[in-house]
């Protein structure tokens, strides 16, 4: 089985696969700091980092979070983009909205507040809650 060795190098992370390679190329000692299967590697993107005065592989809970929550807002404005373009379309063209089924104002508005939720998220902010009438 093949092997990742990691160095710790101050305050970032050096990677070989063969330890004699790294010692003569590099200058890094034989003994690496951390040693992972190339399976492991590989799940974790190629990515080593230097957290706390240890090696951390792959990435954050919280990166992976801000990710997911990227990708949800790059499809929403996606969707307010292209709906907002059938309506203007419609407009343009005299047609009933109705005929390019356009989604509701409700949703468009969730999509809207959803959107502003996440970047509250993602700038490290407290998202606000929405009043509702009651």
């Amino acid at each position: 089985m093949d092997n990742v060795y990691l160095w710790k190098v101050g305050d970032r992370v050096e990677n070989h696969t063969s330890l004699k390679a790294a010692a003569r190329d590099f200058g890094l000692t034989a003994k690496p700091d951390m040693t992972v299967t190339v399976e492991e590697w590989d799940k974790a993107e190629g990515m080593a980092r230097v957290i706390n005065g240890k090696i951390f592989l792959g990435r954050t809970e919280k990166e992976i979070v801000a990710e997911n929550l990227a990708v949800e807002e790059r499809t929403l404005l996606r969707e307010l983009f292209d709906t907002d373009y059938k309506t203007i379309r419609a407009s343009e063209t005299g047609k009933v909205l109705a005929e390019v089924d356009p989604p509701s104002h409700e949703r468009r508005q969730w999509c809207r507040d959803r959107v502003s939720e996440i970047r509250e998220i993602l700038a490290g902010k407290k998202p606000k809650k929405k009043e509702t009438a009651g």
